[in-house]
């Protein structure tokens, strides 16, 4: 942040909200792998918790509205919204955004589970917070999970499964295959999206859902005589059923899970239990947590999301009779994968049938024990023909699409021999 930037922020903190006489100091305090710039501003007077984004002017408009919305509960504490807006255009002339907190003293959930049992308890008075009988699923105001703006349209309580499949699960695949074009996992979800009415059920009661519940998202702060008190932070707030909020730890490879101390008092202050209706809903669920992150690390972080959405949609149709796959629905961008990859696979069939007998052979003569019959000039002849074979596919494929494919995606029509043979010699031809 440069000098003018930390300029207007003092003139924001000190003359604008009045949180103080005199500026003190600003530390960063943003965590690796998060987009947002988040500081500590420190004044003779305390001081406030700052984030930054500098690529999106309506960021944090939904952070400030669910966490307004949670403190009108009184059933947790969350941090006091100071101010939120645009970032004016000094900040890299970029539309952006900022949000200033009450800053808190906390410990960290993580390295605390003592804390645990008290903040199940509180999250569980959340979900049990009394709303107005017409209250909608969905939300207001636009949020954001991660980098996601969530589709947030507000539908009757009665249709929170079509809200779900539509504006939550049913983004996430939209996603996917614009990002993957893996027709596989594209096959599943129809398959599912058949079975779901019989799954989703609209819940007794809508809740208001924190949207990010995990220890990363909560702590404790001392209050007065020394009294630890459950804190929750980054919401990604809607109303919808409670189930949904109580999965995001069973995602396989991310440490993000309470502990059973937390579950055991949450259930137990609810009063109520999950029956075989209920965990086939958390399958669900958890489902789409699963595409969330194979949304966003692909596999970045060696786990293998696919792998678990893949597990979960055939564990949620074994329960059902066979079910068929309708096919991609008229205008699907599924219609141009597959006809990208019938063209792509007529292609290489046509230029291997052209050029990878001759090459194989002269191959394999240049190979021979038989030192007359080894020719090495063929293989100088025949490797241009085949490596434009492998230039030409990457080139062709570069075009068709920007996006690769992930591990286990069966999308595209493979790279062939071609590349095999091509990558072996590459380097070779380039030094001679």
């Amino acid at each position: 942040m440069n000098d003018e930037e930390i300029a207007w922020i003092q003139k924001l903190v000190i003359d604008d909200l009045s949180l103080g006489a005199r500026f003190q100091e600003l530390v960063p305090r943003t965590e690796e792998g998060f987009s947002n710039e988040d500081y500590e501003a420190s004044t003779d007077w305390g001081g406030c918790f700052i984030k930054i984004n500098r690529d999106l002017n309506n960021f944090f408009e939904g952070e400030a509205a669910g966490l307004k919305a949670i403190a009108a509960t009184e059933t947790v504490q969350v941090p006091k919204v100071h101010a939120y807006g645009e970032l004016p255009a000094l900040f890299n002339g970029a539309p952006g955004s900022y949000l200033v907190l009450e800053h808190i003293y906390m410990r960290d959930m993580r390295e605390n589970v003592q804390d645990e049992p008290s903040l199940g308890e509180a999250v569980a008075k959340l979900h049990d917070a009394p709303l107005p009988a017409d209250t909608r699923c969905g939300f207001d105001t636009p949020t954001y999970l991660g980098p996601l703006l969530l589709a947030n349209e507000r539908m009757p309580a009665s249709e929170w499964p079509r809200f779900f499949e539509t504006q939550r699960l049913g983004q996430q695949f939209r996603i996917a295959g614009e990002r993957y074009r893996n027709r596989e996992l594209s096959s599943l979800w129809r398959r599912v999206q058949q079975v779901l009415p019989q799954i989703l059920t609209a819940p007794r009661r809508l809740s208001l859902l924190h949207g990010d519940l995990s220890p990363l998202n909560g702590g404790a702060t001392q209050q007065k005589l020394g009294k630890w008190t459950p804190l929750l932070y980054d919401p990604s707030a809607s109303y919808g059923d409670a189930l949904f909020d109580t999965v995001l730890g069973q995602v396989d490879g991310l440490d993000n899970a309470f502990s059973s101390a937390f579950w055991e008092r949450y259930w137990a202050t609810r009063g109520v239990e999950c029956d075989e209706g209920d965990e086939r809903k958390r399958r669900v669920y958890l489902l789409y947590w699963v595409m969330h992150f194979h949304n966003i690390y692909g596999n970045a972080y060696g786990i293998d999301f696919y792998g678990q959405a893949v597990e979960i949609m055939e564990s949620l149709l074994a329960h059902f009779s066979p079910v068929d796959d309708p096919g991609p629905a008229p205008g699907d961008p599924e219609h141009e994968w597959a006809a990208r990859d019938r063209a792509a696979e007529l292609r290489d069939k046509e230029l291997e049938a052209r050029h990878v007998p001759e090459f194989a052979e002269a191959f394999g003569a240049a190979l021979s024990d038989d030192e007359e019959s080894s020719d090495a000039g063929q293989v100088a002849t025949a490797l241009p023909k085949f490596v434009e074979v492998d230039v030409v596919r990457r080139h062709d494929d570069e075009e068709s699409s920007s996006s690769s494919s992930s591990s286990g995606s069966g999308s595209g029509s493979g790279d062939g021999a071609g590349g095999g043979f091509a990558m072996m010699f590459r380097e070779e031809t380039e030094e001679t």
